[in-house]
């Protein structure tokens, strides 16, 4: 996923933010007992997606200024966010060997005992990926 080498426009980065909560949110929901930092990246996926709709809304008011209005320093870091975001979803899959599809006791057990040290890691990009979206949404809130 590239969203930063197509110059971040407004409709890419809203098309790769529901991709993305799309993403966390069927990873949370089919893994019993995934982390809580898990639902949070998701919920913030939905809220930066919700309120990119709303900017793309205005977009007929706003004519050709509309990619203005969401300067492109800002594109890009959105688009770094949520590109940052899918390899932290993408990672917190291959840690529980996730395999599509609802999953079994098998890979419920397996989040459940992971080791610590993998864990962890997915944990800690999960938490970056979050930080970044707070960023993103305060920013898109002003």
């Amino acid at each position: 996923m590239d969203v930063v080498g197509t110059a971040a426009s407004l409709i890419t980065i809203i098309d790769v933010a529901l991709k993305v909560a799309k993403a966390a949110r069927n990873l949370y929901e089919d893994v019993e007992g995934a982390p809580v930092e898990l639902r949070n990246v998701s919920n913030k996926l939905e809220l930066v997606h919700s309120l990119l709709q709303q900017l793309l809304a205005l977009r007929p008011e706003l004519g050709d200024g509309a990619e203005e209005f969401l300067p492109l320093d800002f594109r890009l870091s959105l688009a770094t966010a949520l590109e940052q975001t899918s390899h932290a979803i993408n990672k917190a899959k291959s840690v529980c060997r996730y395999r599509g599809g609802r999953v079994g006791v098998h890979t419920r057990l397996r989040w459940a005992l992971i080791e610590k040290t993998s864990m962890d890691k997915a944990l800690v990009n999960l938490r970056g990926a979050e930080s970044s979206l707070m960023v993103a949404l305060q920013l898109l809130e002003l």
